[in-house]
């Protein structure tokens, strides 16, 4: 369990989080609703690229297609040009390094690096360069890594697209965000994805990872007093978060003020709080309050589990593998499957049924 200790504390590091709470939110004794005229922290003054909606690959307004050139001032301008797709002149896997600026999004926008690209901040050298989205912007990285930290104020997705937080959190949210086919990770203490506020989180195909204690949060935020699996002294909104075919290595923690819906997944470590919809698993305890005698599996040990670490297992993204013989593969019958493929973009199912969680264990996977 971690204190709000260590979640100020990433404020220290120059991820400065941007909530403002009023103080007739700070005195509202808990309440999940926002009180009257109190606004959440904005992204920035950026303005609107069109109202087109985020169509495919007929983009979101601006221009469609262009291409820029594959460094730091070619993303900053494709994002200053919005609309897209845009794309990048990489010749073979190139990074992308923020030099003394984060990169903000402050315009509706996409932007795909073709599995090429890699956005990356050195916070040592520079302590607010991470990759921020505008409140009331909507954007989609496609085939994308970034290595560093993502603060979202607006609507964020995320396809066939990596966030790897190193030290840090890798994503904190507090509007929409879709991961799709995505992974999102960190190897320190801090969760790898909080989602707070008023946040809606809906991630299908992802896997989200970490090695600390609490792999995904949702709930409130607060500046002070807060256990991350307990109660929080100040709330702002409810967080909501639907998770179907993934996988969790970490656990989920629910603070006050946050809800979460899970199908077809996959939980290694503690789950509380939590609705079922069927055919989950948690690991090695029985945290989630799943229903043992329906289709969820419970109190499964990590021998029975055989889940992989976080590896290169094929596919646009790191994932995590089951070995054979977990009691994971074939657990979903084919009609209840959900989904055609798995976050690698194998199908599903294979054999008798699919695989709980994101990665379906195909004949030729080692």
């Amino acid at each position: 369990m971690r204190t709000s200790q260590h979640l100020v504390s990433l404020r220290t590091f120059g991820l400065a989080f941007a909530v403002v709470l009023s103080p007739a939110v700070m005195q509202s004794g808990g309440s999940c609703t926002p009180a009257s005229g109190d606004t959440e922290a904005t992204g920035g003054d950026g303005g609107s690229a069109g109202t087109g909606g985020m169509g495919g690959d007929g983009g979101i307004g601006g221009s469609i297609g262009d291409v820029f050139p594959c460094t730091e001032q070619g993303v900053r301008d494709a994002i200053a040009q919005g609309g897209g797709p845009h794309y990048f002149a990489c010749d073979g896997s190139m990074t992308a390094v923020m030099g003394n600026w984060g990169i903000h999004i402050g315009r509706d926008v996409i932007l795909d690096g073709e599995g090429k690209l890699t956005i990356e901040s050195v916070p040592s050298n520079c302590s607010n360069c991470y990759l921020s989205i505008g409140r009331g912007v909507t954007a989609e990285l496609r085939r994308l890594t970034v290595r560093g930290h993502i603060e979202n104020l607006g609507a964020l997705t995320l396809t066939n697209s990596t966030v790897s937080g190193g030290d840090y959190t890798a994503i904190y949210s507090l509007d929409a965000l879709t991961l799709h086919n995505s992974t999102v990770s960190s190897t320190s203490f801090f969760p790898a994805l909080i989602t707070a506020g008023q946040s809606q989180l809906a991630a299908v195909n992802s896997t989200i990872s970490t090695e600390a204690e609490c792999a995904l949060y949702v709930g409130c935020w607060c500046l002070f007093s807060c256990n991350i699996c307990e109660e929080c002294e100040y709330d702002y909104g409810t967080a909501t978060a639907t998770l179907s075919s993934s996988t969790i290595v970490g656990g989920i923690c629910i603070a006050s003020c946050g809800e979460a819906t899970i199908a077809r997944t996959l939980v290694e470590g503690q789950c509380n709080g939590v609705t079922s919809l069927g055919y989950n698993i948690t690991s090695p305890g029985d945290t989630c309050s799943f229903d043992p005698d329906g289709t969820d599996q419970v109190n499964v040990s990590a021998d029975d589990l055989k889940l992989g670490e976080l590896a290169d297992n094929g596919g646009p993204t790191m994932t995590h593998a089951l070995e054979a013989g977990s009691v994971a593969i074939d657990h979903i019958p084919a009609v209840d499957c959900g989904v055609t493929t798995d976050q690698r973009g194998e199908p599903r199912p294979v054999g008798d049924g699919c695989d709980v969680g994101s990665f379906e264990r195909q004949p030729e996977d080692p």
